[in-house]
């Protein structure tokens, strides 16, 4: 299921993924596909798991993982892609829902400073 779309943010905004409800979710938990390609040499990505009880108000959830995993290295000048897998334990399943941000921060962003968020669970639905 698409989290986020590719695209670019201003510095430092936040781009909020879509909500799964972790009904959907066999009890293997999630893994959160990551994509960033950068191109600017001072931009960095970050992606935010986040899990919430009512779809309103939502957590920061903290992962084993870390730092370096969740962030992803800054460009060059040329375009550099990162692909990382977050894995999201069965414990997401207490919450009844579920959604990873991403933020692009460092400098001005450029359009070709793109992030992308795909969510895949091995049973239950996947949609």
């Amino acid at each position: 299921m698409t989290g986020l779309a590719s695209a670019t943010s201003a510095d430092g905004t936040p781009r909020e993924g879509a909500t799964l409800s972790t009904d959907l979710v066999g009890n293997s938990g999630i893994v959160v596909q990551t994509t960033a390609t950068l191109t600017t040499s001072s931009v960095a990505a970050k992606f935010y798991p986040q899990v919430s009880n009512d779809g309103t108000n939502w957590f920061d959830l903290k992962q084993p993982q870390a730092p370096a995993q969740v962030a992803v290295a800054t460009g060059t000048g040329s375009p550099v892609t990162t692909l990382t897998a977050l894995i999201i334990d069965a414990s997401v399943k207490s919450f009844p829902y579920f959604r990873c941000n991403a933020t692009l921060a460092g400098a001005a962003t450029d359009p070709a400073d793109v992030t992308a968020v795909i969510y895949r669970w091995t049973d239950g639905f996947q949609v």
